[in-house]
């Protein structure tokens, strides 16, 4: 009988030790589960997609030689003057802002009461060992 007692005992110990452990790893899992829904869904993804908006607005620009950014004016206008485009491998504009919601480009990022309103910045360089560089930063809110 004494030895029964002490298997089952034993035996108990074990059980909630496991049962500790499973719940511990539920718990774990639901935490890093959120952690991913986020890194997948959140504003990681909003501003990832915004910087390759960025990407495929400066590619356009190099190829098609686009300087002026909108109805609001050239990338450069003194640079435009003198001749300067992309045609010209040491040419390096100035970065500028895109607000993707109305499709309009500035070179200073604008701002409204409630937060910024533009959503990427671009930076093409010049070129440097047969390429440019393009930089381009998507915000991931309008702040």
């Amino acid at each position: 009988m004494k030895n029964q007692a002490g298997f089952v005992l034993a035996l108990t110990i074990i059980v909630i030790v496991i049962l500790t452990f499973v719940v511990m790893l539920v718990l774990s899992l639901g935490v890093h589960q959120k952690t991913l829904a986020d890194a997948v869904s959140g504003t990681r993804m909003v501003a990832y997609y915004r910087s390759q908006a960025g990407i495929v607005d400066a590619q356009w620009r190099i190829r098609e030689n686009v300087i002026h950014l909108d109805k609001n004016g050239d990338l450069n206008s003194d640079l435009v003057d003198n001749g300067k485009d992309f045609s010209f491998p040491e040419w390096d504009p100035p970065a500028y802002y895109i607000d993707l919601d109305d499709d309009t480009t500035s070179l200073t990022r604008r701002s409204v009461a409630g937060g910024n309103i533009d959503d990427v910045q671009v930076d093409i360089g010049p070129i440097e060992n047969g390429t440019r560089a393009i930089d381009s930063v998507g915000y991931d809110s309008n702040r």
